[in-house]
């Protein structure tokens, strides 16, 4: 064995230099395996960074979907497309419809889709840590080419008790009549139709017609005039109170003006009016917001009041030519206070007509698009009242549904 390891210390001292090449094969071998190691586990970083990009893409659009439903759950519908206020995951958020709402009865649907879109284009030049290798390639910030997206159904449906506004007309205290050749009907038969109800007596006669139910607490007379069922001794209904006080603070919000000549088109609201409010011929008073006429509203010849607003008078409320057909959701809510509401002299008013203490009277071929609630309505002289079907999905209005269910049906992501 000795004589063995000395013949081996021979022959490496004859072999003296011979470590240098072999250290140099090891270098070179180690060159060939570390330095596509390093690329690989560079593509694989990169890949790993597309991946975490595409699930934040994922979560921000999902952050659009559920934005949309707590507003249609607490608030009411948004107005589509709508972007979201700050970015998501390094993401700006667009929601908007898939193709527009389908309404069936108190349910509709909606097919909303959450897009997104990178906030930052590119992301610095980084240096691998550890490795002394500097990634020279920003990388974009992007999850696909597409950007992805996330699509679902929201299914908002409003719950309805006894409410005054599911019908073209209610008198809440006295008879309703219907004389002449005054008609009811919907802009809807499919959804709702021209249903009247009384909490006293219903009483029609002449050319007048009905399309749709009357129902009343009392009696109905003249049941041929009806085109749907007639139905007595029914449930009275009460309407709910409106806070007459929250309403003159919110028009205070906005401050107050003297009584008003409105002669040209015009927006007001919030606005406290201490006066009355005279509309000219022709002129359009567009409501952003809750307005209160601390006095008398006039509406004179081709005049037009818009906007899904709120408009109280203290007193009364005529109409004596207005022009206005207009879609529920811009329909104002009109409340009179103390006074009465007179429409005439063939205006066609749009709007949802409330008023708790006094008389709703409809005559000379007058025709209101909306709903009509009063202590008495009595419409004669060709006049009439188009119920509008889109009414039952404006939740925030008083005695509109017990409340609001929104769920969401379906998920699909691309």
């Amino acid at each position: 064995m000795i004589k063995l390891c000395r013949k081996l210390l021979a022959i490496l001292k004859a072999k003296s230099g011979m470590i240098l090449p072999m250290a140099l094969v090891l270098m070179a071998a180690g060159a060939f395996i570390i330095v596509p190691g390093l690329w690989a586990m560079q593509a694989a970083m990169s890949m790993n960074r597309i991946s975490e990009a595409d699930f934040r893409a994922f979560y921000a659009a999902d952050a659009g979907i559920v934005d949309a439903f707590w507003k249609m759950n607490y608030q009411s519908v948004p107005a589509f497309p709508y972007s979201l206020p700050v970015p998501i995951n390094g993401f700006y958020v667009t929601v908007r419809l898939v193709q527009p709402p389908v309404e069936m009865g108190d349910i509709t649907y909606y097919t909303i889709q959450a897009s997104t879109s990178p906030a930052i284009s590119m992301l610095p030049a980084h240096v691998g840590a550890g490795t002394g290798i500097w990634w020279g390639d920003p990388y974009l910030f992007t999850a696909t080419a597409s950007n992805p997206s996330v699509i679902a159904e929201i299914r908002r449906q409003i719950t309805h008790g006894n409410n005054v506004f599911d019908y073209a007309m209610v008198s809440l205290t006295n008879d309703f009549t219907l004389g002449g050749n005054s008609s009811i009907s919907s802009d809807n038969n499919t959804v709702s139709r021209g249903d009247i109800f009384s909490n006293n007596n219903i009483i029609m006669w002449g050319d007048s017609v009905v399309y749709g139910a009357a129902t009343a607490v009392g009696s109905v007379t003249g049941c041929t005039h009806v085109q749907g069922a007639c139905t007595t001794g029914a449930t009275s209904i009460t309407m709910p109170p409106i806070d007459i006080l929250t309403l003159k603070n919110e028009a205070l919000a906005g401050g107050t003006q003297s009584g008003s000549t409105i002669s040209n088109s015009t927006s007001i609201g919030p606005k406290y009016i201490n006066g009355n409010l005279t509309i000219r011929s022709s002129a359009v008073l567009t409501l952003t917001g809750t307005v209160y006429v601390n006095g008398d509203i006039e509406v004179k010849n081709s005049a037009t009041i818009r906007g899904g607003q709120t408009i109280v008078a203290k007193n009364s409320f005529n109409n004596g030519g207005g022009a206005s057909i207009l879609t529920a959701g811009n329909v104002p809510l009109v409340i009179t206070e103390t006074g009465s509401i007179n429409v005439q002299n063939n205006s066609q008013v749009s709007m949802i007509a409330y008023t708790p203490n006094g008389a709703v009277t409809v005559g000379g071929g007058a025709l209101i698009y909306g709903s009509v609630v009063g202590q008495s309505v009595s419409l004669s002289g060709g006049s009439g009242i188009k119920y509008l079907s889109g009414i039952r999905q404006i939740d925030q209005l008083a005695g509109v549904g017990s409340g609001v269910v929104v769920t969401i049906t379906k998920y699909v992501y691309g």
